[in-house]
């Protein structure tokens, strides 16, 4: 209950300035989710890769009018079990590289490649903040 509470008493100090500021934006989200588009991830290289070697992979994201602070985009791998399903999924961040027009940007990541096998990988895009924002239903793109 204490930290509950500790996060009722942050939102609602200065006449619930805080709680305004999250709904504010919750709904700017929620207005301009739309417009959020990821392209398939595709490798950074072509052939066989050793165990203990790295994988570079990039996507565009077309964010609209949202700014590459206001998400996360990430990577999710993991070893490939079948055409449509990893194991032991695991998430890295994938960080801006550039910016190809207003609202589009390429995104890359590198992800190590510790275990023999097929890598299987898709890219997710969430809002950043806190939990609450940040699993809020509708508010999540899939490539």
């Amino acid at each position: 209950y204490r930290p509950a509470a500790r996060q009722y008493r942050s939102i609602t100090e200065n006449g619930c300035e805080k709680a305004g500021q999250l709904l504010d934006r919750r709904r700017r989200l929620m207005s301009l989710w739309d417009s959020v588009s990821v392209s398939r991830p595709v490798r950074e290289s072509s052939g066989h890769l050793q165990v203990g070697e790295s994988l570079e992979v990039k996507t565009e994201v077309r964010l609209g009018r949202l700014r590459p602070e206001e998400v996360i985009v990430e990577l999710y791998y993991g070893l490939q079990k079948n055409i449509d399903t990893v194991t032991d999924g695991r998430t890295v961040p994938m960080a801006v590289s550039e910016q190809l027009q207003d609202g589009v940007y390429i995104y890359r990541c590198t992800i190590p490649c510790n275990l023999p096998g097929r890598y299987g990988f898709t890219v997710r895009v969430t809002p950043a903040g806190d939990d609450h924002i940040r699993f809020t239903p509708g508010l999540i793109t899939w490539a």
